[in-house]
């Protein structure tokens, strides 16, 4: 829709006809795709994801992930370097008590 001026669109569950947007964005935000399936979501991010999101896992999990990601930008002709990669932790503050 931010690329063509009236796009149309027919898909599985959802259609446009003339789905016109404007002003369209300029530039264009980067898509940013969370998650860590190896074998699809991982190859949806090499092909598409200017950005890539990881939440919550271990460090060796995290190399082991971008290992696949490598794998999935070199199946597509892709430089993995073009994609940013961002990780998101929770933390959980304690209760500090005070001692008498």
């Amino acid at each position: 829709m931010w690329t063509e001026d009236a796009p149309t669109f027919q898909g599985k569950y959802y259609s446009l006809q003339n789905a016109y947007t404007f002003p369209r964005p300029n530039p264009l935000p980067p898509l940013l795709i969370g998650g860590a399936g190896r074998v699809k979501m991982l190859r949806i991010v090499a092909r598409y994801a200017d950005w890539l999101n990881f939440n919550n896992c271990p460090v060796e999990e995290y190399r082991e992930l971008l290992g696949v990601l490598a794998e999935h930008c070199q199946a597509v002709g892709r430089d993995m370097a073009t994609i940013k990669k961002t990780y998101a932790a929770s933390a959980s503050p304690w209760r500090m008590t005070r001692r008498k």
